[in-house]
């Protein structure tokens, strides 16, 4: 695979760094997402206990204390989807230890509401865990966005320093020279003006580019939730690999499979999906079939025979509440339906307009690349000749200009370059620090 490489100036504090920092100390972008996740995996948790056998003992006096009973009961939808509820008993005689009894009772429900209800019971707690832990990707890739956006952004104004300090020491050299040649009667005393009003002008913007730089560090180190430390400094240089050879079947067919908005939004329809069908159980009829059976121990006790029972209860009118429940269901699921289709549009719209973006970005950055060069050999030209009297001040200033325009232009490209490729693996789904900086 092809790579196209940009070279940044970056900091003793890494692009890789800041990101791991952050998504160690940020708290308030990414706590809530955390606990929403790790509450939905408890609630999971509480949900899949209930399928275990739920074993309890209670004990009880009868006849002024003559007699004691013991219940020991095993219940709860002991075979987990199907619920059957099994119970077992034991009594016994405080008087004649030989003489009690016990019982086991089971109720079995034959109707799909009542067996299928727990299937979907748990199904529907399954996708809020599943849909909390998409929400806690959603919240990383989000933070890791931002500490992108808000480093290179921080990058961008410290490479703009670098450049009008550049730019005031040359025109300070610039005005030494032209104090010679006033003093000598070379050139006229409103040339050496011109020159300290662009120093004055250069001296402006430098003082805002501190100012923003201020207020640019402020928001960088509220993501990394660190405190501001101004001793760092961007200094070092890291290589930015974007892939050379990024196409849209290869980025779309990713983005169905990873965008976490999207596998968001497919969990929400199935989990509709789900009440829907879990709705439509409810006009059948419910059926249970129950067992008792007891047996007695002791010298005069008797077995008693098992009792058998079967119960059944259809709804025949409940004043519409069945029947509007599932059309509520139904038109919520058509709902869900529409949302996916329309973010798949939107998606599919913004991969193709980002990748539009990279491929022109990086045309124009070739250019730029020449071009820059040819203002830096131009620029060095016309400070020979100005200092020369070969050119006016107005040639001269015409060349730096193209020259100042032309770094900020390069500068800007790069940046956006890259931030372009940032946002498009978002959209993919694999906005990591390994993707991004591989």
């Amino acid at each position: 695979m092809h790579l196209f490489s940009i070279v940044i100036v970056c900091a003793t504090l890494t692009l890789k760094d800041a990101i791991t920092i952050a998504l160690q100390n940020n708290q308030s972008i990414l706590f809530p997402s955390l606990i929403n996740y790790r509450n939905a995996k408890l609630e999971y948790q509480i949900h899949r206990g209930m399928y275990y056998p739920q074993l309890r003992f209670s004990s009880w006096s009868e006849d002024d204390l003559k007699r004691y009973k013991s219940l020991l009961s095993l219940n709860e939808k002991l075979i987990p989807y199907i619920g059957t509820d099994v119970e077992f008993n034991f009594s016994i005689n405080p008087i004649n230890a030989s003489e009690g009894s016990v019982g086991v009772r089971l109720a079995q429900p034959l109707s799909p509401q009542r067996v299928l209800s727990s299937y979907f019971a748990e199904k529907s707690v399954k996708y809020t865990l599943d849909m909390a832990e998409i929400q806690k990707n959603v919240a990383m890739q989000d933070l890791i966005l931002e500490v992108v956006n808000s480093y290179f952004g921080l990058a961008r104004i410290i490479s703009g320093i670098k450049r009008a300090e550049e730019s005031i020491k040359n025109t300070e050299s610039l005005i030494e020279v032209m104090k010679v040649k006033v003093e000598g009667g070379l050139i006229a005393p409103s040339e050496l003006s011109n020159i300290y009003l662009q120093k004055n002008l250069e001296v402006a913007n430098y003082e805002e580019l501190i100012e923003n730089l201020r207020t640019a560090k402020e928001e960088f180190f509220r993501l990394l939730g660190i405190e501001m430390d101004d001793s760092l400094r961007l200094e070092e240089d890291i290589f930015l690999n974007i892939e050379e050879d990024l196409n849209f079947e290869t980025c779309w067919t990713v983005a169905l499979k990873k965008n976490p908005e999207l596998k968001l939004i497919e969990i929400q329809m199935k989990q509709v999906e789900n009440t829907l069908k879990a709705q439509k159980l409810f006009f059948f009829p419910d059926i249970v079939f129950s067992l008792n059976y007891n047996r007695s121990f002791g010298s005069s006790s008797e077995t008693s025979a098992p009792q058998k029972s079967l119960s059944f209860e259809w709804p025949l009118f409940t004043g519409g509440v069945l029947r509007n429940r599932k059309k509520q269901a139904e038109e919520n699921y058509k709902l869900a339906l529409f949302n996916y289709e329309e973010f798949k549009h939107r998606l599919r719209k913004e991969i193709k307009d980002v990748l539009f973006r990279i491929q022109l970005a990086k045309k124009k950055f070739k250019l730029y690349e020449a071009s820059r060069a040819l203002a830096v050999d131009a620029l060095k030209v016309a400070e020979i000749k100005y200092r020369s009297g070969a050119i006016s001040y107005q040639e001269w200033y015409f060349n730096f200009q193209r020259f100042v325009e032309m770094e900020e232009n390069y500068a800007n490209l790069k940046t956006e370059l890259f931030l372009l490729y940032a946002r498009l693996l978002r959209l993919m789904g694999e906005l990591t620090p390994e993707r991004i900086l591989k």
